[in-house]
């Protein structure tokens, strides 16, 4: 067993795929770690945590989520926090519309 926690089933799925590509289990725990690490090490600057501290930071589902999803969140809100999102799609439209005219040659 592993001395970390994890399901034995996994992982003793995990050995049988690593076994069967003749692949180190340490050396592949290692590669999953590095790649983890180069991928979330730093955090995203734009988005530290100190950001949440305050009242004008508003938590929303992220742009890319499902158009249901964003239904689903704008079925609840208030006619302030409509308004003020309403405020801020037209500015980030208005952003995008300028980036689109500049073109991408």
């Amino acid at each position: 067993m592993p001395f970390f926690n994890t399901e034995k089933e996994v992982y003793e799925t995990f050995k049988d795929v690593c076994r069967r590509e003749r692949v180190d289990i340490g050396k592949k725990i290692n590669e999953l770690i590095i790649i983890y690490v180069k991928e979330h090490g730093d955090g995203n600057p734009n988005y530290s945590l100190d950001l949440f501290d305050h009242e004008e930071m508003k938590a929303v589902p992220a742009v890319f989520r499902s158009l249901p999803e964003w239904q689903e969140y704008i079925s609840y809100m208030n006619e302030k926090d409509f308004r003020e999102m309403e405020s801020q799609v037209y500015a980030i439209k208005d952003k995008l519309d300028k980036r689109w005219e500049k073109g991408f040659g």
